[in-house]
């Protein structure tokens, strides 16, 4: 009776629509010629036109009869469709094919990743991608259905040569990496880690089970260990293919790759798992909880790093042994949800010499699942200022900012795989850390070329500029006018730190006022200007200099100071003698000239 019910079933598996054919035949890639392992079926074979042993069951137990052999009919870019040889349809006397539709991506000479059409999935006995027929054949776009550009994560797996298993390794993803505690769902303890070798995943299974049975047991296995080969991210949930190095615990071990995925939950890393592929992991199956062990895999900043600051570009953060807190992650141009809804607490994840990588917690940008890395090097100039460049190579695109998003699955090996600039930096990129408790500790004699009286007689904006009462400050006598230097209401400002690069000097200033707003008024400034004695040219910027900032920047309010005679630039052009004491010298003198401000 129950052999008379399958055959119902399997008879009403074979279409009798005939389809059409393009006669077409296709070779798979030469590498692939070759024995492999398939993580969805097992050891296969591959020649230049066939698969062999690539059964067309997701049970191969199913499919008894079957034939396991496919030819290749026709492909187009990654895609290649197949076609079983022909089998016998039990009680039938006919016989029939099964068709399927392979998508391959060379990832490396040993290791291709894979997904199966068509679209749909085929019911008993098959449960999977085909399309069983007694007819003749089916055209490759009949099975090849599947959206390149969204193929299904959960879909994935992975051909390997199979005397190639170690060299298909890849590092864990990032959420992966420590050291874990888990009770296997209430039935023992776990240890896992992925401190020791970021490759491998170690599995301390043992006790679970005292007959051998690691079915239930967390990634199949009892002790044992288990090679990361694959990862990818879909939205937030991380697909991941494993292989089984070895197990201790179990001898007569048959799953020899498994597929996990991964979601956060703060800091409990939730797994689920099956068996070969990633089937229907987005259903409702067994969930394990890993709980940090121990501090996962990272860095610590050196001591003198250590304290409350204050960023010319960031404000106020706080860096500690292994984070910083308060770091904004976007430029000051960027004010856009994408932006300001990002995490500013980072992780110190790698370390070389005075480079630190820090990386932030998992965030979503563009409605992509990614890791934001600041590749940021440290200068101590004293105990109290500290010089610091983003080291990146452009500007995300999106956060307008000296940074690297990256997929929230793919982690990262090396600090050279982030921080690609070398020093030197572009010099107007530099940043200041000020100790928060005592920013004034970090002013500095401002440079020479300001150490004059500058007297105005314009009466719409009426002022002086001097350095002269006091070397580590700027002053301005009156504040009345609309667009004057520096940013300060009160026009009080005092030289934090300065560097320059052939001609130009490039200078930041902190404001002196009580308060200021972050729109006309500002804490830190930064000018770029070039200075002898007898021409002294300047820009400015709010919070930092900028890349390709000049002294004579077009794009920016620019402040000339020239001698009286030279032809009037645009702008308001004020009259004013200049009174000059240079140290090098026992005498004052005087040099008529014009302050020339360009709106």
């Amino acid at each position: 009776m129950m052999v008379g019910c399958r055959l119902v079933v399997i008879l009403s598996l074979f279409m009798l629509v005939i389809p059409s054919t393009d006669g077409a035949s296709c070779a798979f890639p030469a590498d692939l010629t070759g024995d492999w392992w398939s993580s969805k079926k097992g050891e296969v074979t591959f020649t230049t036109t066939t698969l062999s042993n690539y059964n067309p069951c997701r049970k191969p137990e199913d499919c008894s009869g079957v034939t396991s052999t496919w030819t290749c009919l026709a492909s187009s870019g990654n895609k290649y469709f197949i076609r079983s040889d022909p089998f016998e349809v039990p009680g039938t006397g006919t016989t029939a094919y099964v068709y399927a539709c392979l998508y391959m991506y060379r990832l490396s000479s040993t290791k291709y990743l894979a997904y199966q059409g068509p679209k749909a999935e085929r019911q008993q006995p098959y449960n999977d991608y085909v399309i069983p027929s007694r007819s003749l054949t089916y055209a490759l776009s009949d099975l090849c259905d599947l959206d390149e550009n969204a193929l299904p994560a959960s879909r994935h797996n992975l051909f390997i040569r199979n005397d190639s298993t170690l060299s298909a390794e890849t590092t864990c993803p990032a959420e992966l990496l420590g050291n874990y505690m888990s009770d296997n769902n209430g039935q023992c303890n776990v240890t896992v880690d992925v401190c020791t070798d970021r490759k491998r995943i170690a599995v301390d299974n043992m006790g679970c089970d005292d007959d051998n049975d690691t079915s239930d047991n967390m990634f199949f296995t009892g002790n044992g260990t288990l090679s990361c080969v694959y990862s990818l991210q879909e939205r937030a949930t991380t697909y991941v293919t494993l292989y089984s190095i070895e197990d201790r615990h179990n001898d007569s071990l048959t799953i020899t790759f498994t597929c996990i995925s991964i979601t956060l939950n703060d800091s409990t890393v939730l797994i689920r798992q099956a068996p070969n592929e990633c089937y229907k992991l987005d259903e409702t199956v067994r969930e394990y909880q890993l709980e940090p062990n121990c501090k996962s895999i990272g860095c610590d900043f050196s001591e003198n790093l250590l304290g409350s600051w204050t960023s010319n570009r960031k404000g106020d953060l706080v860096i500690s042994q292994s984070s910083i807190a308060g770091f904004p992650p976007f430029g000051p141009d960027c004010l856009t949800a994408e932006c300001t809804t990002q995490p500013t607490a980072y992780e110190c994840y790698l370390a070389k010499g005075s480079r630190y990588l820090v990386r932030s917690a998992r965030t979503t940008l563009l409605d992509k699942s990614v890791r934001i890395y600041l590749c940021l090097d440290f200068t101590s100039v004293t105990k109290t200022k500290i010089v610091y460049y983003q080291a990146h190579a452009a500007k995300d695109p999106v956060l307008l900012d000296y940074l690297t998003t990256r997929n929230a699955a793919l982690s990262v090996e090396s600090i050279d795989d982030i921080c690609t600039v070398d020093s030197p930096y572009d010099a107007a990129l530099y940043s200041i850390l000020l100790n928060t408790a005592d920013p004034t500790a970090g002013i500095q004699d401002c440079p020479s070329e300001f150490e004059a009286i500058y007297n105005t007689t314009d009466t719409s904006c009426d002022y002086t500029l001097t350095t002269c009462e006091h070397k580590t400050r700027i002053k301005l006598s009156a504040t009345s006018c609309q667009r004057r230097p520096f940013y300060s209401v009160q026009g009080d400002v005092s030289c934090i730190y300065t560097t320059n690069v052939g001609s130009t000097t490039y200078l930041t200033l902190i404001n002196n006022d009580v308060n200021v707003d972050g729109n006309d008024t500002y804490k830190f400034t930064c000018i770029a200007f070039t200075g002898s004695d007898k021409l002294l040219t300047f820009t400015q910027s709010p919070r930092g200099c900028y890349e390709g900032q000049a002294p004579d920047d077009a794009n920016t309010t620019t402040f000339v100071y020239t001698h009286l005679g030279m032809s009037r630039p645009r702008g308001v052009q004020l009259d004013h003698r200049c009174r000059c004491y240079c140290r090098s010298y026992r005498s004052y003198y005087y040099l008529p000239s014009h302050l020339v401000l360009l709106l």
